[in-house]
């Protein structure tokens, strides 16, 4: 995705005023998952599909407590959305994209 934001917003001199990056389709709505700053105060955001053809789209949220943020595309992108499971349910082998939401606890040393 490839997401333009104004020159004069809070965080263009900080992270610049074009950003791209990725995301996870979550739904066949066209919602898709990504990181928050990448789109966050954009004016235009586009998604690029499997046929690379920009698809536009619309800044729905984003989450302060996780740093996560949300965009839908419309038309949604003609792909299969992820399945949101359990880790619990899984069985070794089985395949897992991870998305963690806040950062780990340190480990402490023993000596």
């Amino acid at each position: 995705m490839r997401a333009i934001v104004p020159k004069d917003a809070r965080s263009a001199s900080s992270l610049g005023t074009e950003r791209e990056g990725h995301g996870v389709v979550i739904d066949s709505k066209g919602h898709i998952l990504t990181i928050g700053y990448l789109i966050n105060e954009a004016e235009t955001i586009d998604v690029f599909g499997p046929e690379d053809k920009p698809v536009k789209a619309t800044f729905v949220g984003y989450d302060y407590a996780t740093g996560f943020g949300l965009l839908k595309t419309d038309p949604p992108l003609a792909v299969e959305p992820v399945k949101l499971g359990e880790s619990s349910k899984l069985n070794a082998g089985d395949p897992a994209l991870v998305a963690v939401t806040e950062a780990p606890t340190p480990c402490k040393g023993s000596g």
